[in-house]
């Protein structure tokens, strides 16, 4: 009798090492993977901020070249009207007795007209 009592408490403390052993091995495993998330955290902050330095940039940029856009658009129109203009007035100066094109300046300035209201999309000269 006496044997299978040792037996049995020997298998108990071997259970208690081996219980012991299982807690110890889930005790680190959980620190590494606090630590992982820790770091993966960090990197999400940093991808975060580099993300938002990013988009105000961008945003930025694309100001700037609407700008730039709107100038060209503007000195377009400005040409565009120059250029009726002098033609309008070349046709009074050099062809005074050309009926024709005298009777077609109301088309040209209409024209100018047209151009200076511009596409809907683009914002108007002020």
């Amino acid at each position: 009798m006496s044997n299978g009592y040792r037996t049995l408490s020997q298998h108990l403390n071997d259970l208690k090492k081996e219980n012991f052993s299982l807690k110890l091995r889930i005790y680190f495993l959980e620190e590494r993977i606090q630590q992982k998330y820790e770091a993966g955290k960090e990197d999400i902050y940093s991808r975060n901020i580099e993300l938002k330095v990013e988009v105000e940039s961008l945003k930025r940029e694309l100001q700037e070249k609407q700008e730039n856009l709107d100038k060209a658009w503007r000195r377009t129109q400005q040409i565009v009207h120059f250029t009726l203009l002098m033609y309008a007035k070349t046709t009074i100066l050099f062809a005074p007795d050309c009926l024709h094109d005298i009777q077609r300046l109301p088309v040209l300035i209409a024209g100018v007209r047209q151009v200076n209201l511009g596409l809907p999309y683009i914002k108007e000269s002020q």
